[in-house]
């Protein structure tokens, strides 16, 4: 296992920019009085390390939740989304029905429980994106995937099962469960995107840069693994 991997595991969120390829630098914690890369030690024994507060990451939450916030105020996309939807889901069967309205940072994730009789918010989470322990950037995933094909499940187990933890605190909140919820309206670039759905991002890695897909599905929340 490398130390970076154990950091994560401890619950220090190390600063991994590269995704693990040892070129940023940022990772750089203290063994032994010397200082070492996290993401390119491999651990074989217990071991005291020194973690510089300039080697974790920056909790940006608040400021995430206030802007998505924000953004829902100024305009009407949530509900421009769901207005093809079938009326079920849409809650014109008299049944109380909940929405969740998900923006996909490559760094920070963010959501909002929505009632379909109001356009504000009713509650709001947000948390680091696991996916940052692949690289900072969406180029340093798009690698990951095309070095190890196997990271493509890795990256998407990882985002959905924390995207369940927001659905859970969200509902919780309100005093409902997850099954009261029937839409989730996601956003995000196309590589985010592309991972949510278990989609390989490698045509986006080389040139010509295609994208996977043009559109993406609307499709049920169980075939990702989501809980709603």
């Amino acid at each position: 296992m490398q130390l970076s991997e154990a950091a994560s595991q401890a619950g220090f969120d190390l600063r991994t920019h590269c995704g693990g390829a040892g070129t940023c630098g940022k990772c750089q914690v203290i063994v032994n009085r010397q200082k070492i890369l996290a993401c390119q030690t491999t651990v074989k024994s217990d071991l005291d390390v020194l973690v510089p507060d300039a080697s974790l990451r920056m909790d940006e939450e608040n400021v995430v939740v206030r802007a998505i916030s924000r953004h829902s105020r100024e305009g009407g996309n949530l509900d421009e989304s769901l207005a093809s939807l079938d009326p079920h889901l849409r809650g014109d069967d008299g049944i109380h029905h909940y929405r969740i309205a998900l923006d996909i940072g490559t760094t920070t994730l963010a959501a909002e429980l929505h009632d379909f009789a109001n356009i504000l918010p009713m509650q709001t989470v947000a948390r680091a994106n696991p996916q940052r322990k692949f690289g900072d950037d969406v180029i340093a995933r798009i690698q990951r995937v095309m070095e190890e094909p196997a990271m493509l499940t890795a990256m998407q187990q990882l985002i959905v099962g924390t995207i369940n933890e927001m659905i859970a605190e969200l509902t919780e909140k309100m005093g409902i469960v997850p099954q009261d919820v029937s839409v989730v309206v996601a956003s995000g670039n196309t590589v985010m995107q592309s991972l949510l759905f278990g989609i390989d991002p490698s045509s986006l890695g080389t040139s010509p840069f295609h994208a996977p897909v043009q559109n993406f599905p609307a499709i049920r929340g169980s075939e990702i693994g989501l809980t709603i």
